[in-house]
């Protein structure tokens, strides 16, 4: 019961946020917008690093997190190599190449990802390790790929979630009683990214228009990347590099995820095709989430 409560929540959250956007744009309300991105800021920039600070002042750092830092490399490292190979396949340009490497390889880990590991699994302390990871390789391969218009070191050191990540860490080896006297503050932080990432997320997602057609092609087979050939090279990964069951469990969904929202913003900024990977985002998304919930449900992952 508890399960179902918080799935009917996400849903409800989800759209709410997409309704606000609906509303905001037709009605041209751009003060509505503007909150939105103050909220999200403040989630990124504040709520996002006292999480971490939560999860890394209770546990420190652990053997296992070397293990999660190794299959997310290498699950990048993968993931770009093929798709490279199939973009040149499929003869797209320079700019259809470059949307189609970071849409296939970089999800949703955060926004998307925490809630619904939080529903099936109640916990993510394997995910944040997987997530900082992962945005740190994110920011990492954007300004390769974009011809390094902006410094990589600069870009990975303004990454809000890596302060959170080393306050927590010391906080646990030299200033355990001082967290724990926070604890009860910090570990609200949780509650709040999960619920307001799920709104944010809905927010974000593009208005659907009649254009789907035109980029079928792209959109199925990022598609069948995400859900098919990412969890697949996960999943030899993770029976290579063993973890306990729960992390197993977390990372797995995590390899479910769709494309990360923050693929939208880099498309638009670096001029990859933005349109086709906004749309794209939008029709994984909607597949993703009750794909993902049935297979826990169903102690799939």
């Amino acid at each position: 019961m508890d399960s179902l409560i918080k799935i009917i929540a996400f849903f409800i959250i989800m759209i709410m946020g997409f309704i606000t956007k609906y509303i905001s744009t037709k009605l041209k309300i751009k003060s509505i917008e503007v909150l939105v991105h103050y909220f999200t800021k403040a989630l990124y920039y504040l709520l996002l690093p006292i999480l971490f600070i939560d999860k890394f002042g209770a546990r420190g750092l652990i053997v296992s997190d070397a293990k999660i830092f190794g299959i997310v490399f290498l699950y990048v490292c993968i993931s770009l190599t093929l798709a490279s190979i199939i973009s040149t396949k499929m003869k797209y340009n320079e700019a259809r190449r470059k949307a189609f490497l970071i849409t296939t390889t970089f999800q949703n880990a955060v926004f998307l990802g925490y809630p619904m590991i939080y529903i099936i699994v109640g916990d993510i302390s394997a995910a944040t390790m997987y997530s900082l990871v992962l945005f740190i390789l994110h920011i990492s391969i954007a300004g390769i790929l974009s011809g390094g218009k902006n410094s990589i070191v600069r870009s990975v050191l303004t990454l809000p979630v890596i302060y959170g990540f080393l306050i927590g860490n010391i906080m646990h080896y030299f200033f355990y009683n001082m967290y724990l006297s926070i604890n009860n503050i910090t570990s609200l932080s949780s509650l709040i990214v999960t619920y307001g990432a799920i709104y944010v997320m809905g927010f974000a997602l593009p208005l659907p228009n009649n254009i789907l057609y035109k980029f079928t092609d792209f959109i199925a087979l990022v598609i069948l990347w995400r859900f098919i050939i990412a969890p697949l090279i996960h999943y030899i990964l993770l029976s290579i590099i063993n973890l306990d069951h729960q992390y197993y469990r977390e990372i797995m969904i995590e390899s479910l995820m769709p494309p990360a929202v923050m693929n939208s913003l880099l498309a638009r900024l670096y001029n990859w095709d933005p349109e086709i990977v906004s749309l794209t985002i939008l029709v994984s998304t909607i597949i993703s989430v009750p794909l993902v919930l049935l297979l826990g449900v169903a102690g799939v992952i």
